[in-house]
């Protein structure tokens, strides 16, 4: 199993950078309206998805983890495309959207970081950002009278946290794959 986690080091590492991509548009136009936090969110709720859908197919049913990717992968690809294509919700059905997709994102990661009970350089930061992905649901939910302005903002720093942690993942799994395909050869004597 963590071999064939090792060889998906590149599809961790899009997801991350989608992820910090996000949270760069998040902080450099901090005066969205709320159509446009919910455009922007959208797009990224479906890369996102679709990177651990691809993650998770992949893997399907060779791991005990490849179930919580897909689940989330679907999660996230519903909720860009309720944000995308149902922008005339009212506010609190979208923070809904957004509060729900974060818990249960979270609650996803922490269940696939547990299911690699044998690799802590991906399982800690993976439940790290599960862990934060929870905290920035959780914010948004206790606080839906913030404005569109602290959504983007908690949402920005969501994504620059859990980004940070994928590429971190993907680092480790690149070294990872680097020590394996470094193995000693053999010469004639």
């Amino acid at each position: 199993m963590a071999r064939r986690l090792t060889d998906r080091w590149q599809a961790i590492f899009w997801r991350g950078a989608v992820t910090i991509l996000f949270a760069i548009g998040a902080f450099a136009w901090p005066i969205m309206t709320l159509s446009a936090v919910l455009l922007l969110f959208g797009v990224f709720a479906l890369a996102d998805g679709a990177l651990s859908l691809v993650l998770a197919l992949r893997e399907a049913p060779r791991t005990r983890w490849s179930f919580a990717l897909l689940a989330e992968g679907l999660l996230g690809m519903l909720a860009g495309g309720i944000a995308l294509f149902l922008p005339g919700l009212a506010l609190s059905v979208a923070l809904a959207v957004v509060c729900t997709w974060a818990v249960i994102t979270g609650v996803l990661e922490i269940v696939a970081a547990s299911a690699l009970s044998g690799n802590p350089q991906v399982r800690i930061p993976l439940a790290v950002g599960g862990g934060v992905s929870i905290l920035a649901g959780l914010a948004i939910a206790l606080r839906p009278s913030a404005g569109a302005l602290a959504v983007l903002w908690i949402l920005g720093a969501y994504a620059l946290a859990f980004g940070s942690l994928l590429l971190i993942i993907a680092v480790r799994l690149r070294a990872s794959t680097s020590l394996h395909d470094a193995r000693p050869s053999r010469s004639p004597r």
